[in-house]
């Protein structure tokens, strides 16, 4: 009787650990067939998004060739001609302009081009009395010295010694005498104004001031501050 309870046990725990096995082994083979499924699943819907997109390209070729096949002449008689004031599409006017200019893809060329509508600044000669751009920081007295330094051909100067402002546009930076026809200062007091014979005097509203010099110091002359920044202890 001992002997039979044995072989039952043994047989039981073999039946058990058999289940196990079939358990996970069908547990496995529904992972694999899944991931299959997966992956096929994937690869099908690539295959149509990448039909669809050709179909969309192929639409679209044949559009822009239908457009310009029923392009109007462009008048060269003294310029450009009516017909092309009268166009109405974005890419007819495109490839009218690449008719004049004579491009073959329908669009212009990238390229730069020196416009020269202004004199060169230069100097004062000879040298005139020494006149002060007078501001307090922000209220656009770098933007004032382009502004004069265009319009009459004649250098600005500063007391200040700002080297980003003298590669871009203010060769005279730093100048400080009657060679220039205005020297930039924020400065104040006695001593400042007896350098000067004249000045004249930038005013702006304070808070525009404050925030085109927080501005300023945070991103330079063309830059700006971060909302964030707006935030912290220092605005």
């Amino acid at each position: 009787m001992e002997i039979k309870r044995r072989i039952i046990e043994k047989r039981h725990v073999l039946s058990s650990t058999s289940k196990l096995c079939r358990k996970a082994l069908y547990g496995l083979i529904g992972v694999i067939l899944s991931s299959y499924v997966v992956l096929f699943i994937l690869v099908v819907s690539r295959h149509i998004d990448q039909s669809a997109q050709a179909e969309v390209r192929r639409a679209l070729t044949e559009e822009v060739k239908e457009r310009t096949k029923n392009l109007k002449s462009v008048s060269l008689v003294g310029g450009i001609g009516h017909s092309l004031l009268r166009m109405e599409r974005y890419q007819e006017r495109w490839a009218a302009m690449a008719r004049v200019l004579n491009t073959n893809e329908g669009r212009m060329n990238n390229f730069r081009r020196r416009i020269n509508v202004c004199v060169q600044p230069r100097f004062k000669k000879p040298p005139g009395p020494m006149t002060a751009l007078a501001s307090f920081p922000g209220s656009g007295n770098t933007w004032i010295r382009y502004l004069v330094q265009q319009s009459t051909g004649i250098l600005t100067g500063s007391v200040y010694r700002d080297y980003s402002l003298k590669r871009n546009g203010y060769p005279a930076e730093s100048v400080a005498n009657g060679s220039v026809l205005l020297i930039k200062t924020h400065e104040w007091g006695e001593t400042t104004r007896q350098k000067f014979n004249k000045a004249v005097l930038l005013i702006r509203d304070p808070y525009g001031c404050l925030v085109a010099e927080f501005n300023r110091r945070a991103g330079g002359h063309v830059g700006h501050a971060s909302p964030e920044k707006f935030h912290k202890r220092q605005w």
